[in-house]
């Protein structure tokens, strides 16, 4: 998960898509999801959930696996 305000978070990312376009580490995904409140929240095991929108949510947080989810089929 990534924290807009690290600058340490940032310069992983760009190191990562930096060696991923000289094919020296895989490939990385356009998709960030942010490190939100709800998501740690959605860790807690002691509630029984039947769905990603259910454990996260309709808003935002959803949407960010939603994306990633996607992004990834495209690419198997």
């Amino acid at each position: 998960m990534y924290r807009a305000q690290s600058r340490l978070h940032d310069s992983v990312i760009k190191v990562l898509k930096s060696k991923a376009a000289q094919n020296t580490y895989p490939r990385v995904f356009d998709t960030i999801v942010p490190l939100t409140v709800r998501t740690a929240e959605a860790a807690d095991f002691s509630v029984s959930v039947n769905t990603l929108r259910q454990k996260y949510g309709s808003g935002r947080v959803y949407e960010n696996y939603y994306d990633l989810t996607k992004e990834f089929l495209a690419h198997v």
